[in-house]
């Protein structure tokens, strides 16, 4: 099964893999939403098999997984360990995930601090369903534009944010307002490889988690995300 593939899947059942798609929005929803958009590709939009309208997956998933695709989704989980262990509920024993996860070293979240185990954790115990006003905040405040390539090549680093953008109390007033609308969908998690082995490797040595680090790929040359492999145990 793979999450939120959208017009660009890792495979394809006509690449010979028994594979289903799990996504917010239907695949007409999705060409509606997108209709307009230039940076999308309608005509590879994947059909979607499970319509997942909810913060966890497994009331939608009638089907037992062998694999879970899920590139660029962890980050924007506001309780992570309770995601992957709902995960693991529709998982065989032996199940595999695997996930593509963006290194904050290279992308607009350059200035902010990897996420410790704590927050994670606290998330769990709060049970926390979306992100929060704070999740918001810290996402908008320190949100900065990089380029990869000049990092990878030793440009300077990018400009921290100045006064010329609104206060902290600003921003944080106008997450307040947002989120009693709606879902607002910002990272609420923030790694580098490194911090991201040292924490998922804590919380399956808690027993917070029944998945563990099977392999980790560091950030290639140019690119600004690593891949990961968890294995349920």
């Amino acid at each position: 099964m793979e999450i939120g593939a959208f017009d660009n899947p890792t495979v394809r059942s006509r690449d010979g893999f028994d594979v289903r798609y799990a996504d917010y929005f239907s695949s007409e929803e999705l060409r509606c939403k997108y209709a307009d958009n230039p940076r999308r590709d309608l005509s590879r939009i994947v059909e979607v098999d499970y319509v997942v309208k909810g913060p966890r997956l497994s009331p939608f998933i009638p089907d037992r997984v062998d694999l879970v695709i899920a590139n660029h989704v962890i980050e924007h989980l506001s309780d992570p360990i309770g995601w992957l262990v709902d995960v693991a509920s529709f998982c065989t024993a032996g199940a595999s995930i695997f996930m593509a996860v963006p290194d904050l070293r290279f992308t607009f979240d350059y200035f902010k601090q990897p996420t410790d185990i704590g927050c994670i954790v606290r998330a769990h115990d709060e049970r926390k369903d979306r992100p929060d006003p704070y999740d918001v905040a810290r996402m908008r405040y320190l949100h900065t534009r990089v380029d990869p390539l000049a990092l990878w090549d030793g440009a300077a680093m990018p400009a921290r944010p100045g006064h010329d953008r609104p206060t902290y109390r600003q921003i944080l007033e106008r997450a307040r307002m947002e989120v009693e609308t709606g879902y607002i969908d910002v990272h609420c998690t923030y790694y580098t490889a490194d911090s991201f082995m040292q924490v998922f490797e804590e919380l399956y040595r808690s027993q917070y988690l029944p998945w563990r680090v099977e392999l980790l790929n560091e950030v290639e040359r140019g690119g600004n995300e690593f891949c990961v492999l968890l294995k349920r145990d």
